[in-house]
């Protein structure tokens, strides 16, 4: 038996059956893929197994979310003629927040929901939820702004050097994140609907990933392409290495443990 993060492998083979693996050389290095004897793997291997595409993805994925469904009854006190209506007050702002019963799904909603997973982080207690980001990401920061003022909720910047965050004041948005990508970094996940992430076709799943790397990944470009991704979050990483795969990446999910006394307080 071959056991694995992800569950057992089960098959009999000699001993110098021939594998192919990369050796996990530290956290986030791995060795060029070597051909070794199965009797020589060890607990620091991982074997590169040819993968079938399953199909998963369907195709056509939702369109729009029916955020009655999502939310349920404990949110039907803001229901007012085919909307939900709130109002925020923060920065002297008392205008209505409306959120139609059903949202589009198109690039900016994916944008959005990507970057959540990213960057985004909720203050249930002051109804607030706000996207980190460095100064330097306008573009973004405005894309992010331009989609939620378009239901009534405005935000600010609060700058600090480098850093910047937006931060918004609505209890429904704040709901619909929570309900499709959970809340704090060690929770998140890729956005689902009763735990499932394959609600969406393989397009509209790239446009999530993309917008979750430009906010919490990096491209090495060494000797071959790369895209490493950083989080706290299990969950998460497990399910972008299950995407990835049946995309036809290789995708390897590696944990490292944090230091008690890290010489940045602020690093996760």
């Amino acid at each position: 038996n071959v056991k694995t993060v992800l569950g057992t492998s089960a098959f009999e083979v000699t001993e110098n059956h021939p594998v192919f693996t990369v050796h996990k050389i530290n956290s986030r290095k791995f060795s060029d893929p070597v051909w070794k004897n199965i009797s020589d793997i060890t607990s620091n291997d991982y074997l590169l197994l040819n993968k079938n595409p399953s199909g998963i993805f369907p195709a056509n994925g939702i369109k729009t979310i029916n955020i009655c469904d999502l939310l349920g009854e404990d949110y039907d006190k803001y229901k007012e003629n085919g909307q939900y209506v709130c109002r925020q007050g923060f920065g002297g702002r008392c205008g209505k927040i409306c959120v139609p019963y059903e949202i589009e799904v198109d690039d900016e909603f994916l944008f959005v929901l990507g970057r959540y997973v990213a960057e985004g982080h909720i203050d249930k207690k002051s109804s607030q939820m706000g996207f980190a980001a460095n100064c330097t990401e306008k573009d973004e920061q405005n894309r992010i702004e331009k989609f939620f003022a378009k239901f009534g909720v405005h935000s600010y910047r609060p700058e600090k050097g480098h850093d910047c965050k937006l931060v918004f004041s609505s209890k429904i948005w704040q709901a619909i994140l929570v309900k499709l990508c959970n809340n704090g970094a060690e929770n998140k996940n890729l956005p689902s609907i009763n735990k499932n992430y394959f609600i969406w076709s393989k397009d509209p799943m790239c446009k999530i990933l993309s917008s979750y790397i430009k906010g919490d990944g990096h491209i090495t470009k060494k000797h071959v392409v790369s895209v490493i991704c950083a989080t706290t979050s299990v969950v998460l990483a497990y399910q972008i290495s299950d995407v990835l795969s049946e995309m036809g990446f290789i995708a390897l999910p590696t944990k490292r443990k944090i230091p008690k006394k890290h010489k940045n307080p602020k690093a996760d």
